[in-house]
This record gives structure tokens, C-alpha cells and sequence, in this order.
């Protein structure tokens, strides 16, 4: 039995992918990269349209999704043809230059707003000043976390 056939696994698989949806991944490239912590890859599209249940154009979107946020990877075995995908070594510094960038976005339209805001409404300007704080922050953190993350270190195991 594949682990991604183990009912343990499916759930995970489920719960990962829902949680990673307020993230910006959809349901396909929450359950791809989940399937990518627990199987032994690499795999080909086709086992991971099989394994997933999802249409091989469903699995290229979704790999090149996750090859974009530099968490997969394409590679060939030796004499093949077939590309295969397997997981970063290290996929957890680009997981967190995602979330950087996201609270920087985050923090750039809240002092946007704040800035556009017209004199009459200080008062919201001044709710919105500890939104655009706490993404400054958040930002910070995890770009402090992403470099003190000990690279290369992901048991393959």
C-alpha cells in the first residue's frame, strides 16, 4: 500500500490542503505538496494524477505552481525520458519568502489606504495604523525565521 492510500494519509492530505487554501493554494496544490512530505518521490505526473485523483492537465498546473514557489522540483532518472517531481530539499526557507511577501503586500495596502485616506477620516487611519504594524512585523519575523532556519537539514527519511 502507497502511503497516500493509508486513511490516515488521505486525511491529512484533506485537513493540509484546506488549511493551506487561506494561503493561497488551491485544494490540488495543498494535497500535491502534502503528498510530496509523505511519499517517496520522485514521482511522474502520471502517478501523481493517479495517486491524487486529479487529470494529468490538473497535475501540470498544479507542479508548475509549486515549482514557482521553488518548493518542487523536475528531475529525470538516469535513461528516462519522463520528467519526475520530487520535493525541495529545503522547502521550508521558500514557504517562508511566501509568507514575507505576503505580509508586505499586506502592510503595503494598509499604508496605502492609510496614507490615501483624506484628513477628515483620521480617525480610521489611526484603527489601520496597528494592521499596518502587525504586517511590518509579521514580515520581519519571518524573514528573521527564514534565515535562521538550518538549511539543507530536511531528514529524507
Amino acid at each position: 500500500m502507497r502511503a497516500s492510500q493509508h486513511p490516515t494519509v488521505v486525511d491529512f492530505l484533506d485537513r493540509f490542503s484546506a488549511m493551506m487554501e487561506p494561503e493561497g493554494l488551491p485544494r490540488p496544490a495543498g494535497r500535491m505538496l502534502g503528498l510530496f512530505f509523505v511519499e517517496v518521490g520522485p514521482l511522474t505526473a502520471e502517478e501523481l494524477s493517479e495517486q491524487l485523483q486529479i487529470s494529468r492537465s490538473n497535475v501540470s498546473t498544479t507542479v508548475r505552481m509549486l515549482e514557482s514557489l521553488g518548493v518542487v522540483h523536475r528531475t529525470r532518472l538516469p535513461g528516462e525520458r519522463t520528467d519526475r517531481f520530487r520535493l525541495h530539499d529545503d522547502p521550508f526557507v521558500p514557504m517562508l519568502q511566501a509568507s514575507v511577501a505576503r505580509a508586505e503586500r499586506m502592510r503595503e495596502l494598509v499604508k496605502g489606504c492609510r496614507s490615501a485616506l483624506p484628513a477628515s477620516l483620521k480617525p480610521a487611519a489611526q484603527r489601520l495604523r496597528p494592521l499596518e504594524q502587525f504586517f511590518g512585523h509579521a514580515a520581519q519575523w519571518l524573514t528573521e525565521m527564514a534565515g535562521a532556519w538550518p538549511r539543507g537539514r530536511r531528514s529524507r527519511t
